[in-house]
């Protein structure tokens, strides 16, 4: 698919005083290509695969602001396949697959600041403010690579005058991620603005990136500065984890009387210790004739990976944030730190 979008740049209630943010374009791009295969020779054996590639190009703009373009590009592919057949008694399903996403970030500038309008800041919305810039430059790479078996016994075992159907099954799936800000990248945010009259730094430095003497429209007597920014500072990393999942379930009947008991293992490589969930579901019906049926059941569940936890985390060790006062000379934060043992 192909799509050309016009869209004002500005505000329908406002007249920019940039005539070329008066109307832009925004655009979308995507192909989306699939191959399926399918086998079944006879009725006990079937095998399917497919494969998927769908990229993405996204070309994107903040409205009301200047040098905000953006560019999105993203998209992968994906093979996926299975198997099923009878063996020893049992039918069995095999699924492998393996899928690769990206997505990248292009943009114009490498930073965003959100100013007071002033007669040098006014592109933007003079009741809340002129933006400048967007996101920064982001790579990131996600693979993940997966098998799984089910079995389920083809006939009913008679035991203890019930019957049970027994069934059971095993997982495993790799992860692996990576993360590049290409960059530094600053953002100065409409909460960390100031009022000054002075742009010239403590060491004589005049600051011509994060501060203006041009009145401000609220304040016309003052210009303004940044007080504080937050540093997405340039850098790689990289996160890969193992999961496996085994369970066992026992279907089982007697007169009105049917019941499901199941038990699931997992374990994550970015947890502490594996986990056990039992599970056990039920149904009852006193008498064939009653249209009455009591259902019932105990179950424990577990929350999923923790490998997006971990993974932010990561990512949140390459921003930090700076500080000034009066002197206008930065000071940088704490930096940010995993507030958990994930790896």
């Amino acid at each position: 698919t192909r799509s050309l979008i016009p869209l004002r740049g500005y505000a329908a209630s406002q007249t920019p005083a940039d005539p070329s943010l008066a109307e832009q374009d925004q655009t979308r791009r995507k192909t989306d290509g699939l191959v399926k295969l399918d086998w079944r020779p006879r009725r006990d054996l079937h095998a399917w695969a497919t494969l998927r590639h769908e990229p993405m190009r996204d070309q994107y703009f903040l409205q009301n602001g200047r040098g905000t373009d953006f560019t999105v590009r993203g998209g992968g592919e994906s093979l996926s396949g299975g198997l099923a057949h009878d063996w020893a008694g049992q039918q069995l399903r095999h699924e492998l697959s393996y899928q690769r996403m990206e997505n990248s970030r292009r943009s114009a500038l490498p930073y965003f600041k959100f100013w007071y309008w002033s007669a040098d800041k006014n592109w933007g919305d003079p009741t809340k403010g002129s933006a400048e810039g967007s996101w920064g430059d982001v790579d990131t790479v996600q693979r993940t690579l997966a098998y799984s078996l089910d079995s389920r016994l083809q006939r009913a075992l008679p035991l203890a005058g019930a019957e049970h159907r027994l069934s059971w099954g095993l997982s495993l799936r790799q992860r692996e991620a990576h993360y590049e800000r290409l960059r530094d990248h600053y953002s100065y945010g409409a909460n960390n603005r100031a009022l000054t009259r002075n742009c010239t730094d403590a060491n004589g430095v005049v600051d011509t990136e994060a501060c203006s003497l041009a009145p401000t429209l609220a304040n016309p007597g003052q210009g303004q500065y940044f007080a504080k920014r937050d540093v997405f500072q340039a850098g790689r990393l990289a996160l890969t984890a193992a999961q496996f999942g085994a369970w066992v379930e026992d279907q089982a009947r007697w007169q009105g009387l049917s019941l499901r008991l199941g038990l699931r293992a997992d374990r994550d490589e970015l947890a502490s210790r594996p986990t056990l969930a039992p599970r056990l579901a039920g149904s009852w019906t006193p008498l064939e004739a009653w249209p009455l049926q009591l259902q019932f059941g105990l179950n424990r569940y577990y929350g999923r990976s923790f490998f997006n936890a971990a993974l932010r985390e990561k990512r949140q060790t390459l921003q930090y944030a700076q500080s000034r006062g009066k002197d206008l000379l930065w000071h940088d934060g704490a930096r940010e730190k995993p507030q958990n043992r994930l790896e």
